[in-house]
């Protein structure tokens, strides 16, 4: 029985228009672009081409990169497009509205706005975490 490839996703289209046209503006060949990126023309050809299986994260880093972007840049201007599309906005956070947080070890989750607090005990705000249940 013969296997059919999983059709690529709108979002997975979008980023090969995207990665298409940085690569385009690069002025490179698709084999410069293999030599300087380690990767082979055959699956540079496929990503661009928008055929099965679509770009990796990291391969749309490296084709990104070329440009001067990074994957997440190509992605969440794919993101625009399609919203755009569908009449829609793309929801967009900026740094601000985003609550960091690490996980350290697997156990206990700071938030470093808090530890730069001075009236906060780091080790005391560890402690009261993992005698949680």
């Amino acid at each position: 029985m013969a296997r059919v490839p999983k059709p690529l996703e709108p979002l997975d289209l979008e980023i090969a228009d995207v990665l298409n046209e940085a690569v385009g503006q690069s002025g490179m060949s698709r084999r410069e672009l293999a030599l300087q990126l380690g990767m082979s023309m055959n699956r540079i050809g496929i990503i661009l081409r928008k055929e099965p299986p679509p770009a990796t994260v990291g391969e749309v880093g490296l084709l990104a990169s070329i440009a001067g972007l990074s994957a997440s840049q190509v992605i969440a201007t794919a993101e625009e497009r399609l919203a755009a599309k569908a009449g829609t906005r793309a929801l967009r956070l900026v740094p601000d509205q985003i609550e960091h947080s690490f996980e350290v070890d697997g156990l206990v989750t700071l938030n470093p706005a808090a530890s730069d607090a001075d009236d906060v005990d780091p080790d005391a705000e560890v402690e009261a975490q993992q005698s949680e249940p």
